[in-house]
């Protein structure tokens, strides 16, 4: 988004209130922040954005852990796919908010993924 050499941090807030901060590659795999910035941020002096968000803040945490893995994809694509089941298997008692937060949220890596969900 910005063309300066430093990102632009992006903080996410919970309908608890809770505030959490993430880089903007972390932030730009989920399609609805990715909308709002290419829409609304234009100017390069914006380098901290408060985005309220109508999730808890445990599924906006586990969320924000997906992300954080798919912007920094390893090389192995068979790493990543094995943490993708993991992430499943150990987030099976969440997996029904965990899906509407990933629709809420456009997250399409998550979609394209586990397509059977949608």
């Amino acid at each position: 988004m910005t063309s300066s050499s430093s990102s632009m941090m992006i903080r996410l807030k919970s309908i608890e209130g809770e505030i959490f901060e993430l880089e903007e590659m972390v932030a730009l795999q989920m399609g609805r922040i990715n909308t709002f910035l290419l829409n609304v941020v234009h100017e390069e002096c914006c380098t901290r954005i408060l985005f309220p968000v109508k999730l808890t803040s445990l599924i906006l945490s586990k969320i924000i852990c997906y992300c954080q893995k798919h912007a920094r994809q390893p090389n192995n694509h068979q790493e990543l796919k094995n943490w993708d089941k993991q992430f499943i298997e150990d987030n099976i008692n969440f997996l029904i908010d965990i899906i509407h937060a990933v629709d809420y949220l456009q997250i399409k890596s998550f979609r394209d993924n586990f397509p059977f969900f949608f």
